[in-house]
């Protein structure tokens, strides 16, 4: 969801803020035996390697080689804007939250620019359960 809202944005997104996002949605299954791992990597890799438009254009004609050229060109823009700081907000599991402590960890060791805040006291809807809370954490970040 990240991805398409830096897409409709005219200037690249520079804050992203995760809410307790439940990243084991998917199941326990292990990414590395996941039917969209090959895709994954491949995105991620080329996103990190920052790579010049040029090399970008190539890349996503050869990932799309069916797709008209508006659509790479919407790909690549897309691309290009994905590299902001996030805030990880992650509330306890015990009263309702939705992203283990291990998952988080994980995510936040991954994350090139992660500032990482648990909740003990509130479930996953943190921004109806301490709504100032919410803004304050929110304002600071941004």
């Amino acid at each position: 969801m990240a991805i398409a809202v830096a897409a409709d944005r005219e200037a690249p997104v520079s804050r992203l803020i995760l809410e307790d996002p439940p990243l084991s949605v998917f199941s326990d299954q292990s990414i590395r035996v996941r039917t969209e791992r090959e895709r994954f990597v491949i995105w991620r890799d080329l996103i990190a390697a920052r790579p010049t438009t040029e090399l970008l254009w190539r890349k996503v004609v050869r990932s799309m080689p069916d797709a008209p050229m508006d659509a790479v060109g919407q790909r690549v823009e897309t691309l290009r804007q994905v590299d902001p700081a996030v805030l990880l907000l992650q509330a306890n599991v015990e009263v309702g939250g939705a992203l283990e402590p291990s998952r988080a960890e994980r995510a936040r060791l991954r994350l090139r620019d992660c500032t990482s805040v648990y909740l003990p006291e509130v479930g996953h809807g943190i921004h109806d359960d301490e709504p100032f809370r919410f803004c304050d954490l929110v304002r600071r970040f941004v």
